[in-house]
């Protein structure tokens, strides 16, 4: 299926030609007065779809059209009309739509962000434009829409980096009495990754300073904890943090930013056992430790302990985390059989103490037959469990290959569905999952969609799936770019620009 000679450029060359097939494709319709009557047909629920799909087609002179009628209050027409249309141009139409920004009318600049935040990561050419509308000449006057400017530039995430100095200045703008473009901005800079890691000194002055609401210390380490760079400053910052704030909301915060650090963050281990029995923390920190792999050795004793405790889920994260840790947990060994001896059916921890244990022998293989078994329990904790160990396992679990694709044959396509997490499964195995993508492909082609199932929740989960199993596949990168230009569903349109932009910001970090 893969086409090396093809595939190595796909990226770039699928989204110019996206750029084509969505921007202007029907000149000769694009005069002013149809303009003007496809938008006044946006006011009706029963001529919009058909006005939408046709302006879609119009590029800039709808754009323009559609602006126009939300600076006239007296064209009747509503943001939510405007921006259902705006976003079914697609990304082709994001140059056009950054022009909006331009406009002197409040409420034509708010679509204009809203809509480009719905584009996310491919609306990053409309960032220095938005960053225009935050660094606004009159700040007080325009809080509102420097507001919504900072919440686009989070939606757009890590290619809105640029952004980050100027979002630090509104964290801390005098104008802003209300605190809400505050508020946008520091949750915009968790939203922008490790490239906004020059933020990470001011926000941890907050995390840290008790004079600061309890709101805004909560963001400013959830954000703190999203950037995750530099890795010392922001360990050290949510360590003192657990300690300042035990059991509340910035503890919670705190270990689950050093849960995706993973092993960075060994040096909090100590001050996560520590809180194991605050409720803030409690499974939480568990989830953290397994995060941790080899490096939580040093928990040994409190995991294998936590194999008895009433909590399912503190049963549950403690064998995951000593499987993690590896053959080096060896001693727990014996403890695990122990605590999976008096378990009924339908204790989904019975799962992750059967892979914790073939884990620590060095067989994670040998849990996989169990596993197929647990997929079809009738007790749903416990067949998640299963897909999810399953997919974790990757390579591992080839033999399950088969059994999960039965599942996803099944019936039951709802989100957390069986269908839907054994499509889960088979993208979180990754590369070994390559043989099924002609199946998942068929799914996401099957555009039918039944009166009891009107959005088809199961192609996104297929999409999602591709995007994992055949990431550099040109029949992959041509379905995705297909469906983000022309697929019915919305949901899906939107799932397959994210995915898009997504693989080619890979693509780019990879070529450099």
């Amino acid at each position: 299926m893969n086409t090396p000679s093809r595939h190595k450029h796909v990226g770039v060359l699928s989204l110019a030609l996206f750029a084509v097939l969505s921007g202007t494709a029907a000149g000769a319709e694009a005069d002013p007065a149809t303009i003007k009557r496809l938008v006044r047909q946006l006011k009706s629920s029963r001529t919009r779809p058909a006005a939408v799909r046709e302006l879609a087609k119009m590029g800039k002179p709808a754009v323009d059209g559609i602006a126009d009628a939300l600076a006239d209050k007296t064209s009747g027409v509503y943001t939510t009309q405007a921006k259902s249309a705006l976003v079914a141009m697609g990304p082709g139409a994001i140059e056009h739509i950054t022009g909006m920004l331009k406009y002197r009318n409040a409420t034509v600049r708010k679509v204009g962000l809203q809509v480009l935040g719905e584009f996310g990561p491919l609306a990053g050419q409309a960032v220095p434009s938005i960053m225009k509308v935050l660094e606004a000449p009159d700040p007080t006057a325009m809080m509102g829409l420097r507001t919504v400017a900072a919440q686009t530039l989070g939606k757009i995430g890590p290619p809105a980096a640029p952004a980050a100095a100027l979002l630090v200045q509104a964290m801390t703008d005098r104008a802003d009495v209300h605190g809400f473009l505050r508020e946008a901005a520091i949750a915009a800079l968790g939203q922008l990754g490790p490239g906004a890691a020059e933020a990470s000194a001011d926000l941890a002055k907050i995390v840290l300073d008790k004079s600061q609401t309890p709101k805004a210390r909560i963001a400013a380490t959830q954000a703190l904890g999203r950037i995750g760079a530099p890795a010392d400053l922001v360990v050290t910052t949510l360590r003192q943090a657990m300690q300042d704030a035990p059991n509340t909301m910035i503890a919670r915060e705190a270990v689950e930013g050093l849960a995706r650090l993973g092993p960075k963050a060994k040096a909090a281990i100590p001050d996560i056992i520590t809180a194991l029995d605050t409720k803030a923390v409690g499974y939480r920190g568990l989830q953290a430790l397994a995060r941790m792999g080899g490096d939580a050795v040093g928990a040994l004793d409190e995991l294998t302990r936590r194999l008895a405790s009433e909590d399912v889920r503190h049963r549950m994260y403690s064998a995951e985390a000593l499987g993690l840790i590896g053959p080096k947990a060896k001693t727990a060994l014996k403890p695990l059989v122990a605590a999976f001896k008096p378990l009924k059916a339908s204790d989904p921890s019975r799962v992750a103490i059967v892979v914790a244990i073939a884990r620590i022998e060095g067989y994670p293989s040998r849990a996989v037959g169990f596993l197929q078994t647990c997929i079809k329990s009738p007790t749903p904790e416990v067949a998640s469990a299963a897909f999810q160990a399953l997919g974790e396992l990757g390579e591992q679990s080839r033999g399950a290959l088969p059994a999960l694709v039965m599942m996803a044959e099944g019936t039951d396509t709802e989100p957390g569905g069986k269908a839907w997490q054994a499509i889960e499964a088979l993208g979180n195995m990754g590369l070994v999952s390559q043989q099924v993508a002609p199946y998942l492909i068929k799914i996401v082609k099957a555009r039918k969609e039944s009166k009891r199932h009107p959005t088809k929740p199961i192609r996104l989960a297929a999409i999602a799936a591709l995007a994992k199993i055949a990431p550099k596949d040109y029949e992959v990168r041509e379905l995705l770019q297909a469906a983000a230009d022309s697929d019915p569903n919305p949901t899906v349109r939107k799932l397959a620009m994210k995915t898009l932009a997504t693989l080619t910001r890979k693509d780019k970090s990879t070529s450099k």
